[in-house]
């Protein structure tokens, strides 16, 4: 059975974030930067850099 055009799905819980043990594995090229066609080409950018220092701090270098 499908819920109702425009109905609203409920929500998921948040899931939890402080893990002993918990690391965070991350792809950088293509998925956290463009594909370029030599590593050189691709700098850094200052979302990304602030994204992952947060991501660091919240895992406790686990990143």
């Amino acid at each position: 059975m499908s819920e109702p055009q425009g109905a609203v799905p409920p929500r998921l819980p948040h899931p939890p974030v402080f893990l002993p043990g918990l690391a965070l594995f991350l792809d950088l090229d293509g998925v956290l930067a463009p594909l370029a066609p030599t590593p050189d080409a691709v700098g850094p950018d200052a979302r990304r850099t602030a994204v992952l220092a947060r991501l660091t701090q919240v895992l406790q270098g686990r990143a």
